[in-house]
């Protein structure tokens, strides 16, 4: 070969220290380069900001690159060349060889440079000259950082983070986390805090198994999906409200009928309750695709004291409440009152006790700060009339009138659309959701430009989330809005975190500007500096861009954490078999190079939310929505095969959720079985009473597992691929390493090479426990078999150890 070059991101003798860098670090570049031409000039080239700086790369000394090479981890290297040879279609060659060995020897160009004092991305590419020709070696065509490629021309760069430090809690990054969508999770009344929760008539019962799950006795038809569509039970003609519609022959609102009631007394305009807590969620719209009655079950503050024990149970030690404020709708991303708890929900009375039994449960308590938006409905904007004071819609005389950001001419924007409603709380990351489009789709039947007409409701056109028109946006920057939220004395921020909760989750990200969210730490650190923000970030977080502007999430002074959407992606596609385990290695492995290593071991690992389709429903290979009638999404349930095949799946990625780097959460009801389309499919009610068990027990068997061993909330890690199917995670620590081995495959068991022991494990006894079995391996071998659709959880024990099974519990099988 005339010219070729290596670099490799995620190999420390290529660029060093690894990942992210805090400002001023002095960062090692090595690029390999072996050529039959003259090299005369090597360049780093970097780009930070809109300035360009070529740094000159000298040549290393000779013997420096065979000496550090050789000292990098030679025994994984065999290992991994052991397991290739008998795993069809791995590479054989190491980093940094080819094929053609005989060629011109590989000589090393390097340079120290200096990251800048402001946090920022930096990026960078290698520019060689040889024999009279430019050369570039630049980042691969996936961008995905590692081993890059030789580009004929100005190639893709790398990307290098600089960060200020930051410190993030350790009872937030050691914990493990649940979501609860209010509504849908527990009904109690609050004169009873030990109630059971259920509707009258509603029995409580122990969890069932999957296949003993009742149904309804109504008959069922194959529909062209090939999936079964059961009916749902109807409530009978005198358990109707007289005038209620009678649409039990179309499905659409099975068990609907009682006037909602918030706890006060007072009826609710436009809402419907379900009289089975077991009914399908539902949306009742008009011809133009508005929702006009919300449906609620009754999910309330109460309900979740209740069932704290069922949490602490499932080892939950962090706490995540969808929007809890008083607000029209049953999702309350909507806000109407910041200071008030929605009276559906209860009162602060309620909330204090929640605090209080969270608290004394060692639960921290975290909420869904809606900040982008208020709902039309709101004491703020006031369009529907509900509130006595002048709202913004009403007046520009009304002291929150500059909060919004109203149109004189309608008919010049398209801002200020009447139609649609928010159904979810939702990102606009710039654009629309991976893989997703506006909530409500596309706005059908919404009203043109213009056609709402500057008298009708008494105002001008307003600019509103997504043209969502009952969200109106608040300028986040504006003098009174933040005051009115940051205020020391007494600011929305201040009133909840002085009652005792441990910090905010930000709905919409995106769409709050980086000078509002640094002001929001600041206020939220102020109060309780061991606080925690997470956002709701779609993406790759440190590279995230919206609405042309580069985010700062993780420089230091914004988020603590994000959403790990990226993470679930890349597992899910690997168990739907659409990446193999090589592709899932460099993926997370670009995270973990992009990320601050604290934000990385922050992030919020998520396997579904009230945002996402089911996980279970996904990975029983359901039928994609896009293609099916809403009638169908709501009766839609897998046949036995395909959920047994969910199951499995959901057990193996669970596992990896709960011995991963970052925070697990669990979004309710997925841990019992919950299944469904996206909203409002995806928030049904908890299934009191008829959990899968199996689900159940697994969930409660994996959580335990990472409360009870140290190394999976703290150690390091690392990742291999075993073949496309096994894909192989390492923890470790000081004295203690557990090895998890998955194999995805659905019907042949897989053979892996196990990766090799670090420091001082070597020493330990060669004995090793399956902690998922209990089974003793012993001596240690260097393969072992992992079976379809299973896995493996490897730690060394001592002698002694082997004679009393599970020392840490009851893990095994």
């Amino acid at each position: 070969m005339e010219f070729d070059a290596y670099h490799d991101s995620h190999n420390s003798f290529y660029r060093d220290p690894f990942g992210a860098v805090p400002c001023g670090r002095r960062v090692q570049f090595r690029l390999k380069i072996r050529s039959a031409l003259p090299v005369e000039v090597c360049y780093l080239r970097l780009w930070l900001g809109e300035r360009e700086e070529l740094v000159l790369m000298s040549a290393a000394a000779e013997g420096k690159d065979a000496a550090a090479e050789a000292a990098e981890d030679a025994e994984e290297r065999a290992t991994a060349a052991e397991d290739a040879t008998a795993e069809a279609g791995e590479r054989t060659t190491e980093p940094g060889e080819r094929a053609d060995e005989a060629g011109e020897p590989w000589g090393v160009f390097e340079t120290v440079y200096q990251a800048p004092e402001e946090p920022g991305l930096l990026w960078y590419y290698f520019r060689v000259r040889a024999g009279g020709r430019e050369f570039y070696y630049g980042n691969n065509e996936d961008k995905l950082g590692g081993e890059g490629a030789l580009w004929a021309g100005e190639p893709p760069s790398y990307q290098l983070t600089v960060y200020r430090p930051m410190r993030i809690p350790e009872w937030y990054t050691r914990g493990i986390m649940y979501q609860v969508f209010v509504e849908r999770f527990r009904c109690a009344e609050a004169e009873d805090p030990g109630a059971a929760g259920l509707r009258p008539g509603f029995q409580a019962g122990g969890p069932v198994s999957g296949a003993e799950r009742p149904e309804p006795d109504t008959g069922t038809r194959v529909s062209e999906t090939g999936g079964q569509l059961p009916g749902r039970p109807q409530p009978a003609a005198a358990d109707r409200t007289p005038g209620d519609p009678d649409l039990s022959a179309g499905g659409q609102e099975p068990g609907l009928g009682l006037q909602a009631r918030n706890r006060a007394g007072r009826p609710r305009q436009n809402a419907l309750m379900h009289l089975d807590w077991y009914d399908t969620p539902i949306y009742v719209k008009d011809e133009r695709g508005r929702v006009t009655h919300w449906d609620f079950f009754g999910g309330n503050l109460q309900g979740i004291i209740a069932k704290l024990p069922y949490l602490q149970e499932l080892g939950v030690s962090i706490l995540y409440l969808n929007p809890i404020f008083e607000a029209a709708s049953n999702h309350k991303y909507d806000t109407a009152d910041y200071h008030r708890i929605d009276p559906m929900y209860g009162d602060e009375g309620v909330f204090e006790r929640l605090v209080q039994e969270t608290k004394r449960r060692g639960i921290a308590l975290v909420l869904d700060g809606v900040f982008s938006h208020t709902g039309s409905d709101s004491l703020y904007f006031n369009r529907e009339g509900t509130y006595s004071s002048l709202g913004a819609w009403q007046s520009p005389a009304s002291p929150y009138f500059e909060w919004y950001q109203f149109k004189s001419d309608r008919r010049e924007s398209g801002e200020g659309k009447a139609g649609g409603t928010k159904t979810g709380g939702g990102t606009k990351p710039g654009g629309t959701k991976p893989g997703g489009t506006k909530p409500g789709g596309t706005n059908p039947g919404a009203l043109k430009p213009g056609e709402l007409e500057a008298g009708e409701y008494g105002g001008p056109a307003y600019k509103c989330w997504w043209d969502i028109d009952t969200l109106p946006e608040v300028d986040e920057l504006n003098p009174s809005w933040q005051k009115f939220l940051l205020d020391p004395e007494d600011g929305v921020i201040q009133k909840w975190m002085k009652k005792g909760i441990a910090g905010w989750r930000l709905d919409v990200a995106d769409e709050l500007p980086d000078e509002f969210i640094r002001k929001l730490r600041e206020a939220v650190k102020s109060l309780n500096s061991e606080a925690v923000l997470i956002g709701e970030v779609w993406e790759d977080a440190s590279n995230k861009l919206s609405y042309g502007q580069l985010r700062r999430y993780f420089w230091g002074v914004e988020l603590d954490a994000t959403m790990n959407y990226p993470w679930r992606e890349i597992f899910l596609s690997f168990f739907l078999g659409e990446r193999d385990a090589s592709q899932v290695c460099r993926r997370v492995m670009s995270l973990y190079e992009n990320y601050p290593s604290e934000n990385f071991f922050a992030a919020m690992n998520l396997l579904g939310s009230h945002d996402r389709v089911r996980i279970l429903t996904l990975l029983g290979e359901a039928p994609p929505e896009e293609g099916l009638t809403d009638k169908a999404k709501q009766t839609f349930r897998p046949s036995a095969e395909a959920r047994q095949l969910a199951v499995r799946r959901l057990k193996l990625f669970s596992l990896i959720q709960m011995t991963f780097p970052g925070v697990p959460c669990i979004y309710y009801g997925d841990e019992a079985g919950l299944q469904g389309y996206s909203d409002p499919y995806n928030r049904g009610t908890y299934p009191w009473g008829r959990e899968d068990a199996e689900i159940l027990e697994w969930y409660k068997k994996v959580a335990r597992l990472r409360r009870e061993y140290e190394v999976l909330q703290t150690g390091g890690f690392r990742v291999f691929s075993r073949g496309p199917d096994v894909f192989v995670l390492q923890r470790f620590r000081e004295a203690e390493q557990i090895t998890v081995l998955v194999n995805r495959h659905t019907s042949e068991a897989r053979e892996a090479a196990l990766p090799p022991a670090l420091g001082s494990e070597r020493e330990r006894s060669p004995l090793v426990r399956d902690l998922l079995s209990g089974e003793i391996l012993s001596p240690l071998p260097k393969r072992v078999s992992v079976g379809p659709l299973s896995a493996r959880v490897l730690v060394r024990v001592d002698a002694k150890e082997v004679n009393h099974p599970m020392p840490r519990g009851s893990l095994g099988v």
